[in-house]
Formats: C-alpha cells, structure tokens, sequence
C-alpha cells in the first residue's frame, strides 16, 4: 500500500516535469522557427541586394517591414539603409550577440549575416514579434498549468483510493484480531501489495490452521492426562475409604498407584521431548551404521523374544546430533516391537542418505501414512500407548530438516528418516 501511493506521486512528479519540459521544448521551438523565418528572409533580401549591388537596394524593397540594413567592416560601419533612422542610437557591439535588442527604449529584432564584403545587419521592429512570442510562451503556460491540475487531480484521487484501501484493511484486521475468522481483502490493489497482502493470508491460515492444531493436542493431552489422574483418585480414595484397616487393599492400591505414576511421568516426559526445540543437542561426526548396531545391542538384551537385524547398503558418516537420531530410531524399534508378533523379524537397512526400521504388521493405509505422525493419532489396531511416538520422531526430526515417511504392504511395514 505504501508501495503504490509512493508509486503515484512518484509518477506525479515525472509527469509535471515531463510536462514542464515538453512546454519548454514547444515554446523553444516556436521561439526558433520564427527567428529562423525572420532570418531566411533577410538572407532572401540579402541575395536580392547582392544581384543588384549592396548599394544599389531596389525601391520598395523594405515596403512591407521598415528595415535598417546595415555593412559592418572591422570598426568601421556603412549605413545601407535605415528606414528606422536608428544609425545614431544602435550600439553596434550587440548586434552579433543577440536576436533581440533595445534601442532608444524600443525592442528591435536583428539578423547578421557574414559576406565577403563584411557583415551585414538587418534590423526591424521586434514588438510584433515579440508579442507573438509572449503569446505562445502564455498559451504554452497554461497549457502545461491545466495539464499538472489534471495529473495533481488524478494522483489525489488515486491517494484517495489507496487510503480508503488502508483503511479497509486496517478495519478488516481488527476484526480478524477479534473473531479470529475472515481474510485481508486482496481484490481492487496493485499487484505488489496484492502479493503481500496474499502472503498475509497464507500466514494467517498457517496461523489458524496451527492454532486448531494445539487445541486438539491440549484437548488430547488433557484426555490422557485424565484417564491415570482419575486411577489415582480412585486408588488413593480406597486408600482412604478400606486401606489404613485392610493391608491387601492398601498394597493393591499403593501399587496400582505406583504403575499409574510411572505411565504418567512417561506421559508427561514425552508431552516435554514433543513440545522440546532441542536447541542444546551437539552435532558430531557420527557412523550411522556403528551407531545402529549399538542400538540394536540394546534392544536385543531388552527383547530377546525378538529377531534384530542390521543391513548395511552404504557406510554413510553424517555430521549431526547423536541424541536426536537415538530417540528416532528407537520410536521406529519401540513401534516394530509393538506391533510384530513374538519371533519376529525387526531388521535396519541403512543406504547412503536414509535409513529404514522395517517389521511384521498389520498394513498402514495410504490414507494413514501422514496421520500417524500426528500426535495422539492411533489407528484401530493399536493395543497400547498413547500415540505420541512418532509424532515425537517428527518433531526432532523436523528441527534437523530430516524427513520421515512409511512404506505399507500387508504384513509389512516399513518407517524411513531420510537426511538432508
């Protein structure tokens, strides 16, 4: 917006001076062509006056125009004629100089021409002239007048309308502000305010569309907060109630309690790592492969029941945060375990820029491959959890530009990070 009115005036002021200069250019040119007449004639006259000698002038010759015609030869000057009867009050040093010049308080209009003899001077009355040209110099004046009023006119109006614009984005987001609904208005603007009032509109769906985001997770995160926090009140209200009397029922509660806080603190430990920005994490040189086989060591005495396996396809070494790609890989392993049967096959393939967690399991959708990563997602097939694993992957793997993607087929699946 600001963009346009400075636009507007911008172009206003080329306008006026083009104008200005244009006006200029047309009186110079008037002002030329009529001097140059006046000139043309008196080298016409000349040649007259040559053919029949310089002081021979034919009568009659100046009848229309009273002339004086005057030979100037080094200091010395020959009156050849002088219908105006000026020879005593001419300053002859100004002839050479001017076109127009005074003489005894009356302007009179001269033309020097060089001959062989010397040069000659014709000089005539210069008002009509002058007055010709004074006119054309107003006419011109006030043409370029009228023409700035219509340039000012348009460029106040113009102003107008981008103000009014202004104004009714200026009202339109105040009332977004309030209701939090509607769109800049993008119509009746030029084209760079368009495209940012645009990219206004894009950052206030992204805004929406984010804020709708962490009202469901509040809503999510609150329903499995509620769900463990409900156990403990009903344990320790049996506590309470049966427990100071009866050992079986306060050891019964005390534990439930106990499991109930451990899955709560868990709960919350995740709700933290997924909401982290993991700004503190180091980057160090680090062999996928070798750094995959120590995971694998882990989980093999955690899960003997399983079968783990490593291929590795390339032997990549990437810069990055150690911490970040453990808590990836081990949401794809914790997952694979989840969901394989006992014996199970759980292998790691790991290529040049990418590395994949693939298990036995029930086929993912295409429907599903994207809504898996959001949190508190489950599909139908889940026995337990809370459906912030992956989401979790996500989102560490979003702050290092790292992209997860799943590959489904029945009774197979497998989760890629795919490094940048």
């Amino acid at each position: 917006m600001y963009s346009k009115s400075k636009n507007i005036l911008f172009i206003s002021l080329v306008s006026i001076l083009t104008s200005l200069v244009v006006v200029t250019m047309s009186y110079l040119l008037v002002r030329s062509i009529v001097i140059n007449t006046a000139r043309r004639n008196a080298v016409m006259i000349l040649r007259e006056m040559e053919r029949v000698k310089l002081h021979e002038l034919p009568p009659g010759i100046f009848r229309r125009i009273p002339t004086s015609v005057f030979l100037l030869q080094n200091r010395r000057v020959e009156v050849l004629y002088d219908a105006l009867d000026i020879s005593n009050k001419l300053d002859f040093s100004q002839l050479k100089d001017k076109s127009f010049i005074n003489v005894a308080g009356e302007t009179m209009f001269t033309a020097v021409i060089n001959t062989p003899k010397g040069v000659v001077a014709f000089i005539q009355p210069g008002e009509n002239m002058l007055n010709i040209l004074k006119k054309t110099a107003f006419a011109f004046f006030w043409v370029w007048l009228v023409s700035t009023g219509i340039i000012l006119a348009s460029a106040y109006a113009n102003y107008r309308r981008t103000v009014k614009s202004f104004r009714e984005l200026i009202e339109k987001a105040k009332e977004i502000s309030t209701k939090m609904e509607g769109f800049l208005p993008e119509k009746g603007l030029d084209s760079n305010t368009a495209r940012f009032i645009s990219a206004l509109n894009e950052m206030i769906k992204r805004l929406r569309a984010s804020i709708e985001e962490e009202k469901r997770f509040a809503a999510n995160a609150a329903h499995e907060l509620k769900t463990p926090l409900a156990n403990i009140i009903g344990y320790t209200s049996m506590l309470l109630r049966w427990g100071l009397k009866d050992e079986a029922v306060a050891e019964k509660s005390l534990s439930a309690i106990n499991v109930t806080a451990k899955k709560l603190n868990e709960l919350v430990s995740k709700l933290l790592l997924l909401s982290s920005p993991m700004t503190s994490l180091k980057h160090e040189r680090t062999n996928v492969c070798n750094f995959v086989k120590a995971v694998l060591n882990e989980y093999k005495s955690l899960f003997p029941a399983y079968q783990f396996q490593i291929e590795c396809r390339e032997n990549p070494v990437f810069d990055l945060p150690k911490e970040a790609l453990e808590i990836v890989v081990k949401v794809f392993l914790d997952n694979a375990v989840k969901y394989s049967p006992e014996n199970g096959v759980i292998s790691v393939v790991v290529e040049s820029n990418r590395l994949g967690v693939s298990s036995m399991g029930p086929e993912i959708l295409e429907e599903y491959h994207d809504k898996i990563f959001e949190p508190f997602f489950r599909l139908e097939t889940d026995r337990e959890g809370h459906g912030l694993g992956l989401a979790i992957a996500k989102n560490v793997a979003s702050r290092f530009s790292w992209k997860l993607s799943v590959e489904s087929k029945e009774g197979m699946n497998t989760f890629w990070v795919i490094f940048n």
